[in-house]
């Protein structure tokens, strides 16, 4: 993959992706052009402390949290602690409760 293709591959994803997962990503991608091996992101370090903000901010419980997200307890404790990361549905919908609140999915 070039440096080209890489940036095109950016533009395309960044209008979905928040901007500094869009760099983060950018600069794990650059840095497999150049080594040509993976580098690991580091976009998922803050993810736990978000989602048990944005729970705490919506004043629910881990079970009531799971039960809008449609998962169990044992996960949203798992996303909460770091052992566990939520899947592509699961983070559309946080990022839905983020920007327009609870009462989008509810």
């Amino acid at each position: 993959m070039t440096t080209q293709n890489v940036r095109a591959v950016f533009w395309t994803r960044c209008m979905k992706l928040r901007a500094d997962c869009a760099r983060c990503w950018l600069d794990q991608q650059a840095s497999y052009v150049r080594v040509r091996r993976p580098v690991s992101s580091r976009c998922g370090r803050d993810v736990p402390q978000k989602i048990k903000s944005l729970r705490e901010k919506a004043h629910l419980s881990q079970a009531v949290f799971a039960a809008v997200l449609n998962t169990s307890l044992s996960t949203v404790q798992k996303w909460e602690i770091g052992d566990k990361k939520p899947s592509s549905p699961s983070l559309k919908l946080l990022n839905l409760i983020e920007r327009k609140g609870l009462e989008a999915v509810l």
